[in-house]
């Protein structure tokens, strides 16, 4: 079976959604400009690199001015619940709670200082990557 080079007017994204993915390729999750799956990953070069990283700073801080409007609207309705002295608000589309809750955990430092063979018998390690742009 031959393939055809694919046409630059979408041809092949319209062909690998007719298709479904390559096997043994895995799916990633679609975004503008995000490829659909590893095989189309390539190398970029460091003007591309340089260029995502400065829209992902752009998309960051924006994503921050959100988070702090979100964090002030909060804010707000929370005070408004305190002010009435209330914990829950019901409202015609919604219900608010503002209220206590308590929980127990394990205060591991403690434990480690007080009892470490305890501590070293139930320590469990866990490994991760972390991203980072300095």
């Amino acid at each position: 079976m031959s393939r055809r080079k694919p046409k630059k007017d979408g041809q092949e994204e319209r062909n690998r959604i007719r298709n479904g993915p390559v096997e043994d390729s895995p799916v990633m999750p679609t975004a503008a400009g995000v490829p659909q799956n590893l095989k189309e990953v390539h190398t970029m070069t460091e003007k591309m690199i340089e260029n995502r990283v400065k829209k992902l700073q752009v998309i960051e801080a924006q994503q921050k001015e959100l988070e702090a409007q979100a964090d002030a609207i909060r804010a707000e309705l929370k005070a408004d619940l305190e002010e009435k002295g209330v914990d829950e608000l019901k409202t015609k589309n919604f219900i608010l709670r503002w209220k206590e809750i308590i929980s127990s955990r394990l205060d591991s430092k403690a434990l480690k200082a007080a009892l470490p063979d305890v501590y070293g018998q139930f320590c469990r390690t866990s490994a991760s990557r972390r991203f980072t742009i300095a």
